[in-house]
């Protein structure tokens, strides 16, 4: 069983220093939950992603990428996501594909707000 709990705190860590993909997080959850299917992953990313969101911990943010060499990528852009995209992200997670929630320079990132690097602060 995957201690959302845990995991939350693990993103708020990891936002501290830099973004984090939302493909991570889905892959995290694929490793804690092994038995898991692909829609049980995705909604319960799609789960932790809300409450952060919710509780203000972490704002979604799309950000572009320039690929520099085979493996170097640098930002070219990043904005915050709209209403309209949170809310399909969140309720239609079978339908990533349709807005490259995978891929490598269109990417969907958690970015942690001031009232998450407060959380992060009191719980260290």
């Amino acid at each position: 069983m995957i201690d959302i709990r845990e995991v939350e705190e693990g993103v708020l860590i990891e936002t501290g220093d830099f973004n984090m993909c939302m493909q991570n997080l889905y892959n995290e959850i694929k490793f804690l939950g092994k038995d898991i299917s692909d829609g049980e992953a995705r909604r319960f990313t799609c789960s932790i992603i809300g409450s952060l969101v919710t509780q203000g911990l972490v704002t979604l943010v799309k950000s572009t990428y320039l690929q520099k060499e085979e493996d170097l990528y640098e930002l070219e852009s990043e904005r915050g996501c709209t209403d309209e995209e949170l809310d399909f992200l969140l309720k239609e997670p079978e339908r990533w594909e349709e807005m490259n929630v995978f891929s490598l320079t269109e990417v969907y990132e958690l970015a942690i707000t001031e009232k998450g690097r407060l959380r992060l602060e009191e719980s260290m």
